[in-house]
C-alpha cells in the first residue's frame, strides 16, 4: 500500500516542482526588468528559494521531462 501512495506522490512532486521553476523564471524575469533595486533583490531571493525548493521535492531528471517519438 505504501508504495500506491509513493508513486501517487512523485507525480505530484514533479508537477509542484516543475510550477515552483516556473515561478522561479518569471520572478527572475520581473526581477531584470524592475527599476527598483530593493524589490528586484527580493524577486531574485524568492526565485532562488523557488529554484531551491523544486530541487529538494523532485530531481531535475523528473522535472525536465523529454518527450520521446
Amino acid at each position: 500500500m505504501s508504495s500506491d501512495h509513493t508513486s501517487e506522490a512523485q507525480p505530484k512532486a514533479s508537477a509542484i516542482a516543475q510550477r515552483l521553476l516556473a515561478h522561479a523564471r518569471l520572478c527572475e524575469q520581473i526581477a531584470r526588468e524592475c527599476w527598483n533595486e530593493e524589490t528586484a533583490k527580493k524577486l531574485r531571493l524568492m526565485a532562488r528559494d523557488c529554484a531551491q525548493t523544486a530541487a529538494q521535492i523532485a530531481p531535475l531528471r523528473e522535472t525536465n521531462h523529454s518527450t520521446r517519438h
